[in-house]
């Protein structure tokens, strides 16, 4: 099964035409100021990174693989042993490594609830977002149609499935 990614929450959207802009004014300003010149390229070459890494879809296999596809690639997960709707306003917790809004939210983070996590959503609203519970790792994805992931995990017969957190 496969599944695109969730359209990108205002919020993100918000933070990236921020960045976007921030770079061009100091890009713009470089014309008076030449120190400007290297944050504005700094800037972009991290948006453009972060594009690179934001998710495009998701991908479950019939071994139970979890695959998130980026514009630039994939990364390969697995095998699933849970895969359930956050229960409540989740919040992201404490980013420990990774981009918090630049196109997507990606990383490693924490919150007290989940413990440490991997995070690949384009959205920012927990309704949005399913957690992918491997062996080894938990993993926060958001997928286009989260009940339809759901319940097409409930048909791969994944052990241990569970609809609550």
């Amino acid at each position: 099964m496969k599944q695109d990614t969730v359209k990108t929450s205002a919020c993100i959207c918000w933070i990236t035409g921020f960045v976007l802009l921030l770079a061009a004014g100091m890009l713009i300003s470089a014309i008076f100021i030449r120190p400007m010149l290297i944050a504005g390229v700094l800037i972009l070459a991290v948006a453009f990174l972060c594009y690179l890494w934001a998710p495009e879809s998701f991908e479950l296999s019939d071994d139970l693989q979890l695959t998130i596809n980026y514009h630039s690639g994939k990364k390969q997960f697995g095998p699933v042993v849970k895969c359930y709707r956050l229960a409540e306003n989740f919040c992201c917790g404490i980013r420990l490594c990774g981009n918090g809004g630049l196109f997507a939210a990606t990383g490693l983070f924490w919150d007290r609830k989940y413990g440490k996590f991997r995070m690949y959503s384009t959205s920012a609203s927990y309704k949005d977002c399913v957690m992918v519970e491997t062996a080894d790792r938990k993993i926060i994805i958001s997928p286009k149609n989260p009940d339809a992931w759901i319940s097409d995990c409930a048909f791969l017969k994944i052990p241990g499935k569970s609809s609550e957190a």
